[in-house]
C-alpha cells in the first residue's frame, strides 16, 4: 500500500527534464528545507533555478518517504507499539529502498529529480558519477554547511517533537565525511551551489562553482564554510581544495 500510494505522489505531474538536484549536507542542516525552497522556485542567485513550473520527482528517504508511510512507519509511531527511535530504526532500511528505487524509475524515465540526501559516503560519489555517465543528467548539488550549535539545536527541537531523522552515530560521522568530500562533489558535477545556515530560522546563498568556475554571492557566509570545514579536515583543506 504505501510504495503505491507514493509512487503515484512521487511521479504525478513531473516534468520530463534530464535534470538532477540533490543536496549535500550532515544531518539536521536543513537540507530538506532549502531543497523545497528550490522546488518551489523560490527566489535563489542562480536563476537556472528559479522554476516554479519544473515539477521534480522527490526522492527523500525522510521527508518524501518515511514520514508519508501511513500503512506501516506512521502506524508504528501514532500507536505507539515502538517508541520514534526504534520505529525509526525498523523502518528506516525499507524507506531508503522505496526511495532509491523511485530514484531509478525516475531516471530511467527521463524525470526531473530532487533528491533529498547527506550525499556523504563514498557509494553516494559514485552515483552522482553514475548519474552523468549513465543517464546523461546534468547534475546539482546544493551543499549546505550549517553552524554546528544550529545543526545540534535542531537535532534537539526534532527530538523535542519525536521526530527521529538519524541516529546518534550517524549525526556525528556523516557531518565529518560531508566535509571530506567537497572535492568529489566539484569533480561530479557541472555546479555546486554553497548554501550557509548560521542561524536557526535562516540561510545564505554563499557561492557557486559552474563549470570549475567560483562566483562568490556572499564573502561573509563563504568565509564561515571555509572555517567550518577546515576545523574538521584541518587548516588549509579549504583552499587546498578549490585551488586544485
Amino acid at each position: 500500500m504505501d510504495y503505491c500510494d507514493l509512487k503515484k505522489s512521487t511521479f504525478e505531474g513531473v516534468t520530463q527534464d534530464r535534470d538532477y538536484l540533490v543536496t549535500a549536507g550532515g544531518p539536521a542542516s536543513g537540507k530538506s528545507t532549502i531543497l523545497e525552497h528550490l522546488m518551489a522556485g523560490k527566489d535563489c542567485p542562480d536563476k537556472s533555478l528559479n522554476h516554479a513550473l519544473i515539477k521534480r520527482a522527490f526522492c527523500d528517504p525522510d521527508e518524501s518517504c518515511l514520514f508519508k508511510m501511513t500503512h506501516t512507519y506512521l502506524v508504528d509511531k501514532l500507536s505507539k507499539a515502538r517508541s520514534p527511535q526504534d520505529a525509526y530504526e525498523h523502518w528506516r532500511n525499507a524507506s531508503n529502498f522505496l526511495a532509491n528505487v523511485f530514484l531509478g524509475i525516475a531516471l530511467d524515465r527521463g524525470c526531473a529529480i530532487a533528491h533529498g540526501s547527506t550525499m556523504a559516503t563514498p557509494p553516494s560519489i559514485k552515483a552522482l558519477q553514475a548519474i552523468k555517465g549513465l543517464y546523461h543528467y546534468k547534475r546539482t548539488v546544493v551543499h549546505v554547511t550549517c553552524d554546528e550549535q544550529v545543526r545540534k539545536a535542531s537535532e534537539a527541537k526534532r527530538t523535542s517533537r519525536e521526530e527521529v531523522h538519524c541516529t546518534s552515530k550517524d549525526f556525528v560521522e556523516k557531518q565529518k565525511m560531508f566535509t571530506a568530500l567537497l572535492a568529489d562533489y566539484i569533480k561530479c558535477s557541472e555546479k555546486v551551489l554553497f548554501c550557509y545556515r548560521g542561524e536557526f530560522d535562516n540561510f545564505v546563498w554563499a557561492a557557486k562553482v559552474e563549470n570549475g568556475k567560483l562566483e562568490i554571492y556572499d564573502q561573509k557566509a563563504f568565509a564561515k564554510i571555509q572555517e567550518i570545514h577546515d576545523a574538521a579536515q584541518g587548516s588549509g583543506f579549504w583552499k587546498r581544495t578549490l585551488s586544485s
